[in-house]
């Protein structure tokens, strides 16, 4: 459930991320955010860490309420501060005409690029949910509960600070070659 509910959040924040922002700003703000996601994937695995380590794999739940809570609360202040431009920026929309409209899954279906790229979507999604589902297995075999939790804490932070490092140092290098 929590990995369904993070999916969505992501879902909900990068929507209301393009509906703030412009080409422009979005191009020298998104890197910056990007970023400060994965600092904040380093932190929240340390916290989880620490947390678990102290006071019991349980007490995460309390952490989760105090994060969501942070996040009701800062989508809160966004939509203070953003809703003169969403207001102007729904006003300037003109409806799609209706051919736009319709049809989606069946250009989809009829295109054999749009069809593969659909079909490789799903595969990826099922592999990495099935090994995800798998090591977690292992791991909850190979550690009591409260070294579990602390483990993924660990493990969250320090994958989150491979693609930190990943984004500042090598990301730049591998657009330009390609």
């Amino acid at each position: 459930y929590v990995e369904v509910m993070g999916a969505l959040t992501l879902v909900q924040f990068w929507t209301l991320a393009n509906e703030l922002f412009h080409a422009r700003e979005a191009r020298r703000l998104y890197g910056v955010i990007g970023a400060g996601g994965l600092t904040a994937n380093v932190v929240s695995g340390l916290l989880t860490a620490r947390t678990a380590t102290q006071f019991g794999a349980t007490a995460i739940l309390w952490l989760c309420a105090a994060l969501l809570a942070a996040c009701a609360i800062a989508s809160a202040l966004v939509g203070r501060f953003g809703r003169q431009r969403l207001l102007a920026r729904a006003a300037d929309r003109r409806p799609a005409p209706a051919q736009r409209l319709s049809g989606g899954a069946s250009r989809v279906l009829s295109s054999t690029h749009l069809r593969a790229v659909a079909i490789l979507t799903a595969l990826t999604f099922f592999t990495t949910s099935l090994i995800d589902f798998e090591f977690k297995v292992i791991a909850a075999d190979a550690f009591p509960r409260d070294q579990l939790a602390a483990f993924f804490g660990y493990l969250y932070a320090v994958v989150g600070a491979l693609a930190v490092a990943l984004q500042l140092f090598g990301t730049g290098r591998i657009l330009a070659r390609a």
